[in-house]
């Protein structure tokens, strides 16, 4: 197994387990009840959506080339513990704050923290993040979000 490992890279295979058990964990969602009407959406959908994008982003991690693990570890403590804090903080809050106001300050924060500096880009990351996770979330799955001091 540790050969394995050593030939495809810790990340390879990481990413080819992540497949693995996302193509499993897709062909057992098949179970689920359909709809009872027509327009509306399986139990399923949503599951099965997540897990091709676990699929496909773990395929992307597999064919994209090699960084040195140096590279890594060397940019990993101070980003990596800000933005677990960051996220530890937005679960915290947003119960609180609201959905509307909590998540663009996170979706403008990350990149921040990650090294990015197109805010322009940023910015309209920011609002089709938000707007998608609202459609999905509230106008599709009916599931509503957090209003916070908003109110409902």
């Amino acid at each position: 197994m540790s050969k394995l490992i050593h030939t495809l890279g810790s990340d390879r295979f990481f990413a080819l387990l992540l497949i693995t058990a996302s193509a499993i964990l897709y062909a057992l969602i098949g179970g689920l009840d359909e709809p009872g009407s027509p327009g509306e959406l399986a139990a399923s959908t949503y599951p099965r959506i997540l897990l091709l994008c676990l699929m496909l982003f773990s395929l992307v991690l597999i064919l994209k080339p090699n960084r040195s693990d140096a590279d890594r570890i060397a940019h990993f403590p101070l980003k990596g513990l800000s933005v677990i804090a960051v996220i530890a903080g937005y679960i915290a809050l947003v119960d609180l704050v609201g959905y509307f106001v909590l998540t663009p300050a996170l979706l403008l924060v990350l990149p921040l923290l990650a090294g990015f500096r197109n805010l322009r880009l940023i910015m309209i990351s920011v609002c089709g993040v938000t707007a998608a996770l609202y459609g999905i979330f509230d106008l599709v799955l009916n599931i509503p979000l957090p209003a916070g001091f908003l109110g409902d």
